[in-house]
């Protein structure tokens, strides 16, 4: 492409402006670069020296336009070239692009139309929201390459900004996933055939302070085949006058076509490098390669800021002795969680877990003081694990329990030994449970099969018929009851032995021999039919028809 040509003479007169340069460093945020020096370079083309001539400047930006004359007092040689250096400051604090113009005004020059040079500056914005900070890049359309000389990332939160050197490129993504079910990222790789991707969030973060708050940074990133280099990590720094400090190293923890699942303290570095937050705190995100994706190459999503958890617990916890399975021991308040909380008891013990609610510790098994004071003991500190499953930030919390006693004496049942004669019949009383210490308030359940029950708590009762040759047919004359004893108050449990002797009532069985009528279908309501003859028993009887018959 050729453009501008022109055929002359080498003029005496023609001096021009060749470059501009500023005291900005290329990644200010807003609200630093109140006071700016500008020098331009100054060339000579004519085949005269020149000096003393006037130089113009021109700053366009989002706070409007400031202008500026000076004079060059300087010479500058024939086909040579001087800087000048601005005596006013400019002030850039706005974010957005400026335009810098700057021309040369000699008073003869031959050829005025090469006097003019310009150049762009631009100035990040910054995020001055609330934490937590979260981008997924959802609200971005789909764009396969970013590559514009503006570093302003549109259609995303304030406070990005992107500069890229030759060959790199941003694209934002959506065809392939960083976390499973993920919608668009931002992809980083190198189309060009080499060049540095850099993403920069800078942020206000002037509330905090790295004595009292502990900020995080959580992502998710996708690893395409990317070769290890020194540019491959994520930094950060306090502040746009600080050095920057790394955090996270993407080469060093490669999983090559695997996503990754990240979370990094913010303010241990700032702590470790003594530096702290500020209005300009900067988060640096940076990939370097020689191909595009899917050689090489770098994806991040569901960038957050925030706060790391903590949890803070009950005071002075105790449980008093015969707490139950699943009774709630005390709670962890978890604070700054985002996404769900699941938590994991870390010092594990069979007498107690995390409850259904993650930030309850409840009794796992019943506890018996003097069991626990001939054993583990009775003070257990139980060390929890709580996660923020959307950020991936943990902390541990400890939580001390001391198990008391209840004050009341061993509850304990002796073998109880009962003798009943025969002939009981259905809700007949044989006898009574008995308990020592405890509460003195106690109930009792049979647990195995017999022909009692417990009914009104400790009275044993006759669940059927007791016939005596009926139950030594097993062997024996004595039933054994299982039965668990259970302290009202207390809710302890103990088991014991009931045994149940049945005596014979000295009478022999009664008998009565079967009978087989046939009578005609004309016989009349209150015919005799037959007469049984029962034989033996007590000599006193009675009788009713027992199946459904006319």
């Amino acid at each position: 492409v050729v453009d501008n040509v022109r055929i002359f003479n080498d003029p005496n007169n023609d001096v021009r402006i060749s470059g501009i340069t500023t005291t900005l460093d290329g990644d200010e945020p807003a609200g630093v670069a109140t006071a700016e020096k500008i020098t331009v370079t100054i060339f000579n083309e004519g085949l005269d020296d020149q000096s003393n001539f006037d130089v113009n400047i021109e700053v366009t930006g989002p706070n409007g336009t400031v202008t500026a004359t000076e004079t060059y007092t300087g010479t500058v040689a024939a086909g040579g070239n001087d800087t000048y250096e601005f005596t006013d400051d400019f002030n850039f604090s706005v974010a957005g692009t400026y335009t810098i113009t700057a021309s040369t005004a000699l008073t003869n020059d031959e050829v005025t139309d090469n006097d003019e040079f310009d150049t762009k500056a631009y100035i990040f914005s910054i995020y001055a929201g609330s934490l937590p900070f979260y981008e997924d890049f959802e609200s971005q359309a789909t764009i396969q390459s970013f590559q514009q000389t503006e570093p302003i990332l549109p259609g995303v939160s304030s406070g990005f900004a992107y500069v890229y050197g030759a060959g790199g490129r941003l694209a934002f993504r959506s065809d392939f996933p960083v976390r499973p079910g993920s919608g668009k990222k931002i992809a980083l790789d190198n189309p060009g055939g080499g060049g540095i991707n850099r993403v920069y969030l800078s942020m206000d973060l002037s509330a905090y302070d790295t004595l009292t708050n502990n900020l995080n940074l959580s992502f998710d990133w996708f690893d395409h085949g990317d070769e290890g280099n020194a540019e491959d990590v994520i930094e950060v720094r306090g502040s746009s006058e600080d050095a920057w400090i790394e955090i996270y190293d993407f080469a060093a923890n490669t999983n090559n076509g695997a996503h990754t699942l990240v979370n990094v303290s913010i303010t241990d570095a700032l702590k470790g490098a003594l530096q702290n937050f500020s209005s300009t705190t900067q988060i640096r995100i940076g990939q370097t390669d020689n191909f595009p994706i899917n050689t090489d190459g770098i994806s991040v999503d569901n960038l957050y800021v925030h706060e790391s958890i903590s949890a803070t617990q009950d005071e002075s916890l105790t449980i008093e002795e015969n707490a139950v399975a699943g009774d709630v021991v005390g709670s962890f308040t978890v604070e700054n969680a985002i996404g769900n909380i699941s938590a994991n008891l870390l010092t594990p013990t069979p007498y107690f877990e995390v409850g259904n609610n993650p930030e309850e510790i409840v009794v796992s098994q019943f506890l018996d003081y003097e069991d626990l004071l001939a054993g583990p003991g009775v003070v257990f500190d139980l060390d929890v694990e709580f996660t923020d499953e959307l950020t991936f930030d943990t902390y541990t919390a400890r939580m001390t329990v001391e198990v008391t006693d209840d004050g009341f004496t061993a509850f304990t049942a002796p073998l109880a030994q009962i003798s009943t004669e025969e002939n009981k019949v259905k809700g007949d009383v044989i006898g009574q449970l008995a308990a020592t210490g405890g509460s003195g308030t106690f109930s009792g359940s049979i647990v195995n099969a017999t022909p009692f029950v417990i009914q009104n708590g400790i009275d044993i009762v006759a669940n059927e018929f007791i016939d005596y040759e009926k139950i030594i047919e097993s062997g024996s004359a004595q039933i054994d009851l299982t039965v668990d004893y259970y302290d009202e108050v207390t809710r302890e449990t103990v088991t014991q032995l009931v045994e149940v002797t049945v005596t014979d009532d000295g009478v022999t069985a009664l008998n009565v021999a079967n009978q087989v009528v046939t009578t005609s279908e004309t016989t009349a309501p209150g015919t005799i039919l037959a007469t049984f003859n029962p034989s033996d028993g007590s000599g006193n009887f009675s009788a009713k028809v027992i199946n459904n018959s006319d």
